[in-house]
Formats: C-alpha cells, structure tokens, sequence
C-alpha cells in the first residue's frame, strides 16, 4: 500500500458496517481482501444492537412513540408546567419526579429510559421496577 503497510499482515477489521466499508463492489474489504483474502470483517456489534433495536420499535405503536415524545417536550419548554406537574407529584407521590429524557433517533436506549420513567410515574412505581 502508499502508506508502507503491510496488508498480509492484518487479520481482520472492525466496523459499523457502512456500505463504503462493506459493501460488495468496491468498498474497503473488497479492496483488502484482495492483496489478503484471509482477513476477517467484525461488524460492531454496539451498531449491530442498534439496528435491530431500532427496527424493533418500528413496531411500537406511534401514539407511544408520540406519547414519551410531546410528554418530554411539553415539560422541557415550560418551567409552569414543571412547577406544577412537581407540586401535584408531591401530593400523589411525595417525592420529586423523575425527567423523562428526550428521544435521540440514533440512541434507542433513551426510548427505553423514557416509557420506563413515564410507567413507573404513572404507576407510583420505583424507577427500578422495570
């Protein structure tokens, strides 16, 4: 290679699987694998998990997606309304609310944390019970 290293000597590659990396014409271990045909992709597997978690709450119903969405936005732009959704907690709870955590499209796990927030509030749960 350009850069002096020795291709035969690499034994394999992690990546997140992008189609520039992996895909099958012309992509980086299509153009390893041929000064090395023995080298080894390892797909990512935090991207891997990704990807099917995400796909799996494709089949979630949108009115829960819509839910755990507006209900962080509905309190994250109104100190009002946190004010009064704490008093009222208090009463019913006697203690402080947890902050349901805003969706991020590329962390699934935040959809998780937030619908577990939203039950165990709603139920008077511990946060832990899920």
């Amino acid at each position: 290679m350009e850069d002096g290293l020795d291709v035969n000597k690499l034994i394999g590659i992690g990546t997140d699987g992008a189609n520039s990396i992996v895909g099958r014409h012309h992509s980086l271990i299509t153009l390893l694998k041929n000064d090395n045909p023995e080298i080894t992709l390892i797909r990512c597997v935090r991207h891997s998990l990704h990807l099917a978690a995400s796909k799996a709450c494709e089949n979630l119903p949108t009115v829960l997606d819509f839910l755990v969405r507006d209900t962080h936005t509905w309190f994250s732009n109104s100190p009002n309304r946190i004010n009064k959704y704490t008093e009222l907690y208090k009463v019913l709870e006697d203690g402080v609310p947890k902050k349901v955590p805003g969706l991020a499209s590329t962390r699934w796990l935040s959809r998780f944390e937030a619908i577990r927030v939203i039950l165990a509030s709603s139920m008077g749960l511990p946060k832990t019970a899920f």
